[in-house]
């Protein structure tokens, strides 16, 4: 009965915090927003599991004041799949998610977006890679550092300059792993083979997500959403066209007259 007691104090006292109240609504509007975007349904269940495990950290941490928080982990992440398939649109909204419940130290008014490549972080000379990826991350601070294709850090052979990216990119991110989020992106399989070669990856990457190419049907509803913010709307034949030109260009034709126009 006490700690029915305990939990009901410590929720009516959150309802009387308009911050809190506030903070809350901010949280299901980008979730609402991400449960919005066609497909990811493997993404949109993988987020929704991340920020029931925040809030219940958050919640345990006010009935046990002296328990271990999750917040001291990392919340670095891998997203996985090919290019198109939102793991951009995606990061952004996740890096305001983990922003509004606090994972993250914000900076400012704006969650900061910092989207790099190699070219942005491996240098030409010895001694400008280290800066370059110390930079990188200062500039993600308080937000994301979302590094695409990011296997393109480390070539195979002998990449001294890859080697020192990785390097460094490691022990920022987990100095750091308060303030900023790392994001990498890329190829299931490549980015599988780039983290089997880098161990310090693991332990420090612990969240792993994969977006699934679209199908058809959903292609067909993003073109649709894509003309009506544009204002235009399509007409029957139009439609038809659409169809066949996307299942002609994903192939995945059903029968040979269907891509025959």
């Amino acid at each position: 009965m006490k700690a029915v007691n305990v939990v009901m104090d410590i929720f009516s006292s959150h309802l009387r915090n308009p911050q809190a109240v506030v903070f809350a609504l901010r949280v299901d509007k980008l979730m609402e927003k991400l449960n919005n975007m066609v497909g990811l349904t493997k993404v949109k269940a993988g987020m929704a599991e991340l920020r029931a495990m925040v809030e219940f950290d958050q919640w345990r941490k006010k009935l046990l004041p002296d328990a271990k928080s999750l917040m001291g982990q990392s919340f670095h992440m891998q997203f996985l799949g090919n290019p198109g398939t939102g793991k951009t649109v995606v990061a952004r909204i996740v890096g305001e998610l983990l922003v509004e419940m606090g994972v993250i130290a914000k900076e400012g008014d704006e969650t900061i977006f910092n989207e790099v490549s190699r070219a942005d972080l491996v240098a030409e000379y010895t001694g400008q890679t280290a800066p370059k990826v110390i930079g990188a991350v200062e500039k993600a601070t308080g937000g994301v550092l979302f590094i695409d294709e990011a296997y393109s850090l480390k070539k195979e052979g002998k990449d001294k300059f890859g080697q020192e990216a990785v390097d460094t990119l490691i022990k920022e991110i987990e100095d750091k792993r308060d303030k900023v989020i790392a994001i990498f992106a890329g190829y299931d399989k490549e980015m599988e083979t780039f983290f089997e070669a880098n161990p310090g990856f693991k332990s420090r990457v612990p969240f792993k997500f994969f977006f699934e190419d679209y199908k058809c049907d959903e292609l067909n509803k993003i073109s649709e959403i894509f003309m009506e913010d544009k204002g235009f709307s399509a007409s029957e034949p139009a439609k038809v066209w659409l169809g066949r030109t996307i299942k002609f260009a994903t192939g995945c034709c059903e029968a040979p007259d269907i891509c025959n126009f």
